[in-house]
């Protein structure tokens, strides 16, 4: 077994840990949201925003509380957590579409900008298991960002059964 592939399959192990036999799998809903921090949540604490929904969700479940980001930009993290991955080993080491200047001071390197449909995704794991999956929001791992081009690599073709992805808008859409 490749090191790489251990973490989704450890993550897998603990989540059917207890459910054999008669007992059913249990439901699973990992909730990703940009630039949102543990302390914002009332479940951690927090008195200042209001997340009663999150905060019922988290009393019924498992709450993570010692964790880290693996890049400080959104989409290396994304695949970080979809294969179990460094996003050093991936090459995919900046936000896509991104950095794709001349002028930086330093020479960057190639990087991949989209994640591979040949990695394993936490998704394809967990229908191996028999799970229905979904991806309700922001991918961003295609190639693109948005639509037509961005459809090849979309989370369709990564494990996810249903999908419902959000766009930002362009530059001059936001301005009009």
């Amino acid at each position: 077994m490749k090191l790489m592939n251990i973490i989704p399959i450890l993550i897998i192990g603990y989540l059917n840990f207890g459910c054999s036999g008669n007992n059913p799998k249990p439901n699973i809903i990992f909730i990703l949201a940009d630039d949102l921090g543990y302390s914002q949540l009332g479940c951690y604490g927090s008195n200042y925003y209001q997340t009663p929904n999150i905060d019922k969700l988290s009393e019924q479940g498992i709450r993570f509380t010692n964790a880290y980001a693996a890049c400080a930009v959104c989409s290396p993290t994304r695949a970080s957590i979809m294969t179990g991955k460094n996003p050093a080993r991936l090459h995919l080491t900046d936000f896509i579409t991104g950095n794709n200047r001349d002028n930086y001071l330093l020479s960057q390197p190639d990087w991949q900008k989209f994640l591979p449909l040949d990695e394993i995704t936490f998704a394809e794991i967990l229908k191996e298991k028999g799970y229905n999956t979904a991806l309700f929001g922001k991918w961003h791992l295609s190639s693109e960002k948005t639509p037509p081009k961005s459809l090849p690599f979309n989370p369709d073709k990564q494990g996810f059964d249903e999908t419902f992805v959000t766009y930002k808008p362009s530059r001059s859409m936001a301005q009009s």
